[in-house]
């Protein structure tokens, strides 16, 4: 049975990029259709922007979601401020950390805060956080900060990377298996 997940990468925005068409590739093997929306492409992104694209899916269609870094801000709060429940929720090593938060930029640090102090658990059936010791952008701790936020299983990977590009088949196992 052909699962169908839907993923949302901001940074990396062309839906055809080589980074995207490998991963697509790579999860097909397991049976693993990728729906890749275009978001608007930014380094400082707006809430306003992304909500606009976020309004358009379904995410009932979905059986995951999964997301990589920083772009999984966006979606909490739109699953949140729209009393949206999924399936699954799979975070790859996610940028912010509630406990000390990272990221300067200041629409992402407001779109930080409006979820600072809210119960988030509940936005999933399933969630899986999944973070890397070599990760030369993100460190570990804000997977497991974030993991106990949503109730999360937390993974920790000794290798790999902020993009994981070679454990894309590591992921897809895991999401294959959800």
């Amino acid at each position: 049975m052909k699962k169908e997940i839907l993923w949302i990468q901001g940074r990396w925005t062309d839906v055809n990029s080589k980074f995207r068409t490998k991963m697509k590739r790579d999860f097909s093997r397991y049976k693993i259709e990728m729906f890749l929306p275009q978001f608007p492409r930014s380094f400082d992104p707006t809430y306003n922007e992304w909500e606009e694209v976020f309004k358009s899916i379904d995410f009932s269609k979905y059986d995951t979601i999964f997301t990589n870094s920083l772009w999984w801000i966006m979606t909490i709060r739109y699953l949140y401020e729209n009393n949206i429940q999924v399936n699954n929720l799979v975070l790859t090593v996610p940028w912010v950390s509630f406990s000390t938060m990272r990221w300067e930029k200041p629409n992402v640090s407001e779109i930080f805060e409006t979820l600072q102090n809210k119960d988030i658990s509940m936005l999933s059936k399933r969630s899986i956080v999944i973070s890397v010791l070599d990760d030369e952008v993100v460190p570990f701790s804000s997977g497991q900060d974030l993991s106990n936020r949503l109730n999360a299983k937390f993974i920790l990977l000794n290798e790999g990377n902020h993009k994981l590009e070679k454990k894309n088949d590591f992921i897809a196992n895991i999401i294959s298996k959800l």
